[in-house]
């Protein structure tokens, strides 16, 4: 089983680094296939909404997103996957979504 662990950007004010590392220790033990994904990065200073910057966030995950998309089409569809992600809110969701309902057959 293959592990996508899906962090979000770093950002020190939020404790992300944080809890990247801690989650990647964590799935190391439990998993033998762990695969983190890291977006493009970022200026880690919020220049454009209250807790963190919504447009960085955005730029950040659609980078992850359009990685995992790429590993995606290099699995054989029967691989077991798990996608785990840091944030509750994350853009690429419906995408992710949809790829896994239309392969399925």
């Amino acid at each position: 089983m293959l592990v996508f662990n899906i962090p979000i950007e770093p950002i020190e004010s939020r404790y992300s680094i944080q809890w990247d590392t801690w989650f990647k220790n964590a799935f190391n033990l439990e998993f033998d296939e762990v695969y983190t994904v890291y977006g493009e990065k970022t200026s880690g200073v919020i220049q454009q909404g209250s807790f963190l910057d919504v447009i960085e966030t955005n730029e950040y995950k659609t980078s992850q997103l359009q990685k995992i998309i790429k590993m995606l089409k290099l699995l054989p569809k029967e691989k077991e996957i798990i996608l785990f992600f840091h944030d509750l809110w994350y853009p690429g969701i419906c995408n992710l979504a949809y790829i896994r309902d239309g392969l399925v057959y």
